[in-house]
């Protein structure tokens, strides 16, 4: 799968910009704020249904607009397909050959994302690891994502059975009933689709890390469910009898604190190093080291489920990483038969070259400007 065609009008900075980028390799140079991070963004929506920056689609609008469109023409396995991403004021819209398509069900394409937000990843808070997975999950079982905006939706309708001061205690359990089966059977599904798929990944991961550090032990990425790992790996109704026992145990817990404190939305992932937690003993080096393999793995786990090697979006990445890792990033790179997007806003970085002879392009302004003479080998000096 590759984008051989991308039609911007009125997306942040980019307002009637045509681009057509290369099947292997692009190069996208300029300053910040000059449109970059913009190209990436809107491909990522494409694979995931929502932006990697921002949780408020209307941010996308450019200044003044009313409407925001991006255009792909995608060529794949079975031929080329035109997708759209349409947004006003009040709705974001995606089209495959003018039908709509609810992407984040069943996305078009797959896609890795290494931004410099990803190097907080094992530092930041669960809700973005576990939203780090769960979009994962979603690109091989398009499913996933369903359960979990279900799941959440009933996790609204108890809180808000939890909070009404108006119910009797009685009242409330009586009503909690129903949204508490509920979240046990979702929750459940989700936590197995999560523990199976994340263990296909973790096979993955330790060989990547090992290849970047080799002297630092075996890296592990351990997911961490509420109701406890002791339960994963066998029939979901355990998971299921394990809520519900949590459930019960936690009720009066949930009406003094006033909110859910049972389920999916409670759990988390923990990375290892040698059996060490990275969170609190890492240095920074292996927090970046551990985030470069799980990305490496990403890509590995992606082509091998589905057949393809994913779109590959680098936003920036050489700045966060040091040259050792640059170097042992671009040389996986170059061995693989995919198209990737590259931004960087120096001219200094050492860039990859493949079989297919990367393309450079001068962004600034919301212009997307291709350079006349193209590199064909590795520069490691100033880009011509």
């Amino acid at each position: 799968m590759y984008l051989e065609k991308i039609q911007f009008r009125n997306f942040r900075n980019l307002q009637d910009v045509v681009f057509s980028p290369s099947p292997g390799f692009n190069i996208l140079i300029g300053n910040n704020a000059q449109g970059k991070t913009n190209i990436i963004e809107s491909i990522y929506m494409f694979a995931h249904g929502r932006s990697f920056r921002t949780s408020e689609f209307r941010d996308l609008v450019a200044h003044g607009q009313l409407i925001s469109e991006v255009k792909l023409r995608a060529c794949g396995r079975a031929g080329f397909d035109d997708l759209a991403l349409r947004m006003d004021d009040g709705k974001k819209e995606f089209f495959k050959n003018e039908k709509k398509i609810r992407v984040g069900i069943k996305s078009p394409f797959s896609a890795v994302i290494f931004a410099p937000e990803e190097i907080l990843l094992l530092k930041g808070p669960p809700s973005g690891r576990r939203k780090y997975l769960d979009l994962l999950v979603n690109q091989v079982s398009p499913t996933h994502m369903t359960l979990v905006r279900k799941c959440e939706r009933v996790i609204l309708q108890r809180n808000g059975i939890i909070q009404n001061e108006d119910l009797s205690k009685f009242r409330k359990l009586e009503l909690l009933g129903p949204w508490d089966e509920q979240l046990v059977l979702l929750g459940a599904k989700i936590i197995d689709e999560r523990s199976s798929w994340l263990k296909k990944l973790g096979r993955i991961l330790p060989e990547k890390y090992r290849a970047i550090a080799s002297n630092d032990g075996e890296a592990a990425w351990k997911y961490i469910p509420q109701c406890g790992a002791d339960v994963l790996g066998f029939e979901r109704q355990k998971i299921e009898t394990r809520l519900f026992d949590l459930i019960k145990s936690r009720r009066d817990d949930e009406f003094s604190r006033k909110t859910t404190l049972v389920g999916p939305h409670r759990d988390d992932l923990e990375a290892l190093i040698g059996g060490v937690c990275v969170k609190s003993f890492g240095s920074q080096g292996q927090h970046r080291t551990f985030v470069l393999a799980l990305k490496i793995a990403e890509i590995e786990f992606l082509k091998a489920e589905t057949g393809c090697v994913p779109i590959l979006l680098l936003d920036d990445v050489m700045s966060e990483l040091d040259s050792d890792r640059n170097n042992y990033l671009f040389d996986y790179l170059k061995m693989l038969d995919g198209q990737a997007f590259i931004t960087t806003t120096s001219n200094n970085e050492a860039i990859i070259s493949s079989n297919r002879p990367p393309f450079i392009f001068d962004v600034a302004g919301g212009n997307i400007i291709p350079r006349k003479r193209q590199i064909i080998a590795v520069c490691a000096s100033p880009i011509p």
